[in-house]
């Protein structure tokens, strides 16, 4: 094959040479096919030899696949061989619609890929979030955060994870956190504005369903309650209007049959307590001072009460030498009522006797914390530190 190519090259040079230029290139080219040339297609060399084509650029419609090549027909007859009825050329077709399948699955797996492989938390986290798998959007949520502190979109997310998971309270403190951060920021503001309308109404819905228990149990004192905080955080709820309209009737009743069974000096100190809630103080004064004149063991529990709620009466009503007094016969009853030692404290303080105030917050603060409460923990350290500075100023005057 490789003589016979040989020959018919040289016979195409002389032929050439005599000026017979269109048999040369043919018997040339008829040199070529024998030793194996694939004819160049666009984007790829002539090779010789029979080996694979190496490939320029990058356009798949211009390369092959599954090893298929093409070449042009040799002859008349073989190019009729390679038609189709219509001169049509399904060789080449194929190979084309080929080729655009492989391209198109290639980059139509691109974006699917990109979205399978997230790069980072944040693109978890979102993947997350768009199959609602709240919880684990919320883990890498907190991760975002955790390693960007200024992630303002981690906080959001997270939020957003949060509050579909019903982790209410979580969601609030979370969005705090970014506002600290970005106290601006419009979509953390609107999210918390949301957070605490949806715990506002989860709210009022856990209250009604505590006052029917309460009311179907018979705790009409407790219903009442439960219904005016519920009533205060949504003042034109149906439900709770209701059950307090059919409570409080009984609730009456059975609060004037209680009282009138009770002892003159008790019946006194129950009628100062309905004074003392309806801001009547004047007149709960008077009452509790008819329960202190009828009871003859100062030292009593209902005596206690009376004292340390007339106290209080006398707190509102700027009396600080009466608070004083009443607070301190409570004392001597009870050395360490939490309630009169800070009213008693409030008082000296009022009354600009500081070191008496300051002793009694010092007693206060070394008790232990769960019998003191925040509260009152909290308003005796701070005036502590108030009446501290005020001694010290006295001091230095003198």
């Amino acid at each position: 094959m490789a003589a016979a190519a040989q020959a018919a090259k040289k016979e195409g040079n002389k032929l050439f040479t005599t000026g017979k230029h269109k048999e040369a290139r043919r018997r040339r080219r008829s040199a070529s096919n024998r030793r194996g040339h694939i004819f160049p297609r666009a984007g790829h060399r002539q090779v010789h030899g029979g080996h694979q084509p190496r490939w320029h650029g990058r356009d798949l419609l211009q390369q092959p696949v599954g090893g298929v090549r093409t070449r042009r027909p040799r002859g008349a007859a073989e190019a009729a061989e390679a038609a189709g009825p219509n001169g049509a050329r399904p060789l080449v077709r194929e190979r084309e619609r080929l080729v655009r399948a492989s391209r198109d699955a290639t980059l139509g797996r691109a974006p699917f890929r990109a979205r399978a492989r997230p790069r980072s938390r944040r693109d978890y986290a979102r993947r997350y979030a768009a199959l609602e798998m709240w919880d684990e959007a919320a883990e890498d949520g907190r991760s975002c955060v955790k390693v960007n502190k200024n992630f303002i979109k981690g906080y959001f997310r997270l939020a957003v994870a949060l509050r579909s998971a019903g982790k209410y309270k979580e969601a609030v403190d979370n969005i705090k956190m970014g506002l600290a951060v970005d106290p601006g920021n419009a979509d953390l503001k609107k999210q918390s504005s949301e957070m605490e309308e949806l715990m506002r109404k989860d709210r009022v819905v856990a209250l009604v369903a505590k006052a029917k228990e309460q009311m179907q149990g018979g705790e009409l004192k407790d219903c009442l309650a439960t219904c005016d905080r519920g009533l205060a955080l949504d003042g034109g709820n149906k439900e709770l209007t209701k059950i307090k309209g059919a409570v409080q009737p009984k609730f009456e009743a059975a609060e004037k049959r209680r009282v009138g069974s009770l002892s003159k000096n008790a019946r006194d100190k129950e009628l100062g307590d309905q004074a003392y809630k309806s801001a009547d103080f004047e007149g709960a004064i008077k009452l509790y001072t008819k329960c202190l004149d009828a009871t003859s063991d100062k030292g009593s529990e209902i005596a206690v009460k009376a004292y340390s709620n007339r106290a209080a009466c006398y707190k509102q009503l700027s009396n600080f030498d009466g608070t004083i007094e009443d607070c301190t016969a409570v004392l001597d009853a009870d050395p360490e009522n939490v309630k009169s030692l800070v009213r008693r404290a409030q008082a000296f303080e009022a009354v600009e006797r500081y070191k008496s105030a300051l002793q009694d917050v010092k007693f206060v603060l070394q008790m232990p914390p769960p019998q003191v409460g925040q509260a009152n923990w909290t308003l005796c350290n701070q005036m502590q530190h108030r009446l501290n500075r005020v001694v010290a100023q006295l001091k230095a005057g003198m």
